[in-house]
């Protein structure tokens, strides 16, 4: 069913505590996958996986060096993507303990084309913010709320961890004529919720 696609580069350390937060997820394996589209200056990220997780068949690893900016490596773990969806899940970014289950399970009564996922901001030290939107309750955007849509989440969209989108939507929207402004993910998003019903999921994923 969904997807979780990380297009990496050059932070294999962090990338491992991504991975080993994602794995212990009871939903990893039965309803989600892994797909790491790594494009890296060197080989720290595909030593990673060879060492710790070329044997797990719901880990799969690309070498996408010729994707070389953020817009294009985006693309490019989407278009990689098996499942329905795709969350696009920083390769700095930690799952919150449990949620898959509660995100597999609004994905299959919801059916969105598109659900964007509330967050936590952290360091080293610790939380630095419990939610980073200040909705935290779940909420329906419909087809007749395009204003409002981009006045609540266009700044928060540049957050792309955010983003569960159905694959298929995205690459009928996706404009590669956009790729090199480091937004071209934000003008998919618009694109996906002209006149179509999308969701806020508030709890912090």
């Amino acid at each position: 069913l969904l997807s979780i696609v990380i297009p990496s580069h050059n932070k294999a350390i962090f990338l491992k505590k991504a991975i080993r937060s994602i794995l212990k997820d009871d939903e990893f394996g039965s309803n989600v996958n892994l797909i790491i589209s790594d494009n890296s200056y060197n080989s720290d990220i595909k030593n990673l996986y060879d060492n710790e997780y070329k044997n797990n068949k719901y880990i799969r690893y690309f070498s996408s060096k010729k994707y070389n900016c953020l817009d294009s490596n985006v693309n490019r773990s989407i278009e990689l993507a098996t499942g329905k969806y795709a969350w696009i899940f920083g390769d700095d970014d930690i799952l919150v303990t449990g949620i898959l289950r509660k995100i597999i399970k609004f994905l299959k009564s919801k059916n969105p084309n598109l659900l964007v996922c509330n967050s936590k901001a952290f360091s080293e030290e610790g939380i630095i913010e419990s939610s980073r939107m200040p909705k935290n309750k779940n909420y329906l955007y419909r087809n007749n709320e395009n204003d409002k849509f981009l006045i609540d989440m266009a700044g928060y969209l540049t957050y792309v961890g955010s983003i569960i989108v159905n694959r298929e939507l995205w690459i009928e929207n996706y404009k590669k004529n956009k790729i090199g402004t480091f937004f071209a993910h934000i003008d998919c998003i618009a694109s996906i919720k002209n006149n179509r019903e999308v969701y806020y999921f508030g709890r912090p994923a």
